[in-house]
């Protein structure tokens, strides 16, 4: 035991560090995973990736019934619209959701209660912001060039748009529980309650032989968003009042914003390619193409959740 630079006590053992001479760097300890360890990660891991089976099934399922309920012409114009929500979504967030595992996970291991609510709450602040700024710039875009975007879309688009600040605090909370290894406000209401409660107003809307359109059925995307943001936000209240007690809050936005940025472009690349090429493909695809394109990705994707759902409660625990 000895004590840092603020003369606080500390010991190297419980903190997982080697004791060693001035300027060598420190190691993390190198005991072997206990067995109790390895299936407390596969039962997590096993969890998210069933929360990730289960979205694609509703995704695709909802897909096939809108394509029999409104055909895939409407529904090649509701994909284009949801991509673009998709993609105003992650560029409102700046970043930080990619960031959050780092912050989150140095504001953890350093007993700063402080700096990991006040994360939380500039994420959140962070994807209003963006949110709000993209919405109305797109609105306006929409109405000074609305020759860019077909007249069949139009009104699906500007759904689209009204969506991303909502859809936006979903991204943010959600995040914000995968960075502190909280799995079911993480996955549940993104990847299962938003999907399955549109799959079912889709099935009630085809069941009562209402007709569907695109922009009807972006709506009932919002609907759907909207009863998951209802969910996730006093879920996560409940969650830091009993892990996070205390009002104290500290920001380091400037170190946070540097950090996420760089990411950004990054997270478009690699985490959202099919809709980067959803957003570019009208120009070379019909609508009837562009869907069949869109399922057979959705369908491909699935090799990775394994791999995805490792990560996502490996991560967060190595950072």
């Amino acid at each position: 035991g000895r004590q840092d630079a603020a003369g606080n006590s500390r010991n190297d053992r419980d903190t997982g560090l080697i004791s060693l001479r001035p300027g060598e760097h420190r190691a993390m300890s190198t005991s072997p995973v206990k067995h109790g360890e390895f299936l407390a990660l596969f039962r997590s891991a096993s969890m998210v990736f069933v929360c990730r089976i289960v979205g694609a099934v509703l995704t695709f399922g909802s897909q096939i019934l809108l394509a029999r309920t409104m055909g895939a012409e409407a529904l090649g114009a509701y994909v284009f619209a949801f991509s673009i929500c998709l993609l105003l979504t992650t560029i409102s967030g700046l970043g930080f959701p990619v960031a959050s595992v780092r912050f989150l996970g140095e504001g953890l291991a350093g007993a700063r209660d402080d700096l990991v609510r006040g994360f939380a709450r500039r994420t959140s602040q962070v994807f209003a912001a963006g949110g709000l700024i993209v919405a109305a710039a797109g609105l306006l875009l929409l109405l000074w060039f609305g020759d860019l975007v077909p007249s069949e879309r139009r009104a699906a688009v500007l759904v689209a748009f009204l969506i991303v600040p909502l859809y936006g605090q979903l991204i943010a909370r959600s995040n914000v529980a995968i960075g502190l290894s909280w799995l079911r406000p993480a996955f549940l209401p993104n990847l299962v309650i938003r999907p399955s409660l549109f799959l079912a107003m889709i099935g009630g809307a085809w069941f009562l032989s209402v007709p569907l359109t695109a922009e009807k059925a972006m709506a009932l995307q919002l609907l759907a968003i909207a009863v998951a943001v209802v969910w996730l936000v006093p879920a996560m209240v409940k969650r830091f009042k009993a892990n996070f007690p205390g009002t104290e809050v500290s920001y380091e936005t400037s170190t946070w914003m540097r950090t996420a940025l760089p990411r950004l472009a990054i997270t478009l690349i690699t985490r959202y390619l099919m809709e980067l090429n959803q957003f570019l493909a009208p120009t070379h695809l019909s609508s009837v193409e562009r869907a069949i394109f869109t399922a057979s990705v959705r369908a491909a994707s699935l090799i990775i959740f394994g791999l995805y759902a490792v990560d996502a409660i490996a991560m967060p625990k190595v950072s």
